[in-house]
């Protein structure tokens, strides 16, 4: 899923925080992290993230996704 797809989802009134759950484990929506794969644009490929996962730093790996 790329930004433009989930502003679609959003638009259909899709619940992004049901979007969200559907990406990772944690039950707080306040706790789920989105990135946008190797790039800034809008059809990059969104990774969702727990908040606990994310080291304090700009670019991050983990489990292969960057």
């Amino acid at each position: 899923m790329n930004l433009v797809q989930l502003m679609e989802l959003a638009a259909q009134d899709a619940s992004v925080e049901l979007i969200g759950a559907q990406h990772t484990p944690h039950t707080d929506p306040e706790m789920r992290v989105v990135y946008m794969k190797d790039e800034v644009d809008l059809t990059s490929q969104l990774a969702f993230f727990d908040f606990e996962q994310i080291p304090p730093t700009l670019f991050i790996a983990i489990d292969g996704e960057h």
